[in-house]
């Protein structure tokens, strides 16, 4: 479920992109600051777009302040201070990235697959302690893995595929965010149905080319086809997000979710960067 969670950064406007690179900035070091440096390899997008959305809901507002970068030595960079959004987006930067790499490793052969091995045991060993931290998300997110791979081999639909990475995002938000109400409980279902699906459209032709299953290929849906199943979850999606209490940041989630989110289909279906800009 990594990488689809993507800014538009070439049509987000300066104080949105601002934000949105303090809080990229402010993940990266927190993962330094709590597992080293090697981890930091990992960030994504995704871990970015929680931290942001934990703050906007919660009571507590990030500081912004400029520091040193270890990538970028010569000037430092605005960051968001420690915040609890930030520290706990690390922790979970680590239970994705393990999921991530376990899930990849069923798919590939050869160095790739020998490269991945070598990065799941380096992770390992932070996994495995924030396991005692968040028993019950980890034990979720390792079922719907295994349901994910069972699921595939009975050639499913669009809603059966979708269903394990639905659960996991649910599983998310409920053990970072709390809450129970039922704009909250859609949000969380529908997020994790898009990812899939956007990640199925982006994979099509790799997919197609090494064999992989894909939920489009194995139903003979073409790119046309695909792209409106992402549009009509992402309609889904959008709507119970317009109903989420947010107490700020609101320009910077709408730029993600009605921009980025349409800017990564349109890329998925026609190739290019939509995104240009480097973080």
């Amino acid at each position: 479920m990594l990488g689809n969670i993507t800014p538009a950064l070439t049509v987000m406007p300066e104080n949105e992109k601002r934000i949105y690179k303090s809080y990229y900035c402010g993940v990266c070091k927190e993962i330094c600051r709590r597992y080293g440096n090697a981890p930091r390899a990992a960030l994504s997008y995704e871990t970015v777009f929680f931290a942001l959305l934990y703050d906007a809901v919660s009571d507590e507002e990030a500081v912004i302040t400029k520091q040193n970068c270890i990538l970028h030595p010569f000037k430092k960079r605005e960051m968001c201070r420690e915040t609890v959004g930030i520290s706990l987006r690390a922790d979970l930067q680590i239970i994705l990235t393990y999921a991530k790499l376990g899930d990849s490793l069923r798919d590939e052969t050869g160095i790739k697959k020998a490269l991945r091995q070598k990065l799941t045991k380096l992770t390992k060993k932070h996994y495995e302690k924030l396991k005692y931290i968040y028993l019950e998300l980890c034990r979720t997110v390792e079922e719907q893995n295994l349901a994910q791979a069972e699921i595939e081999k009975q050639n499913p639909d669009t809603d059966g595929a979708s269903m394990p990475t639905a659960e996991m995002t649910k599983a998310i938000i409920k053990r970072f965010f709390g809450g129970d109400n039922i704009a909250l409980n859609n949000f969380r279902f529908f997020l994790g149905r898009f990812i899939y699906l956007l990640d199925a459209l982006t994979d099509r032709k790799a997919d197609a080319k090494s064999g992989s299953f894909n939920v489009f290929n194995q139903s003979g849906t073409d790119t046309d086809g695909a792209a409106r199943e992402c549009y009509l979850a992402l309609s889904e999606l959008s709507y119970w997000y317009s109903r989420l209490d947010l107490k700020r940041y609101a320009d910077v989630l709408d730029s993600l979710i009605y921009t980025g989110f349409e800017s990564r289909i349109m890329r998925a279906t026609k190739g290019g960067d939509e995104n240009g800009e480097q973080l």
